[in-house]
């Protein structure tokens, strides 16, 4: 019982902290870091121009043993106005990329097509 009140405090002061959501995983806890939108770790030359990936940290909590696991993964976070195709990659710089962010492709009215990679994971929508 000590250790879930523990887990719970931990859990709380993180959510206290800005650019997390927590999030449930079977039967788990984790708690996703978000990066500022405007800072991008990668660009990826697409036709008309580039897209723009972020790299994220998902930090989970096993309840079995309350152990914490890291996951690093990447986020097409925005894209070139001029885009006409994007192409999104499963993978950039041994990363997964599993998230497509709120508004990656607004405003661009060039785009003609996207390909989706199974690696992605959640599309978010405003």
């Amino acid at each position: 019982m000590r250790k879930r009140r523990i887990v719970g405090a931990v859990l709380a002061a993180v959510l206290a902290v800005g650019g997390v959501v927590p999030e449930f995983f079977g039967g788990g806890y984790c708690v996703t870091a978000y990066a500022d939108e405007t800072a991008y770790d990668f660009t990826y030359p697409v036709t008309g121009g580039n897209i723009y990936l972020s790299k994220m940290t998902k930090s989970m909590i096993d309840p079995r043993n309350y152990a914490f696991y890291d996951h690093e993964f990447a986020v097409v976070s925005a894209c070139d106005k001029t885009v006409t195709v994007a192409d999104i990659p499963s993978k950039i710089s041994g990363l997964d990329v599993e998230r497509i962010a709120n508004s990656a492709f607004k405003n661009n009215t060039n785009q003609t097509s996207v390909t989706i990679p199974e690696s992605i994971k959640i599309i978010s929508m405003n």
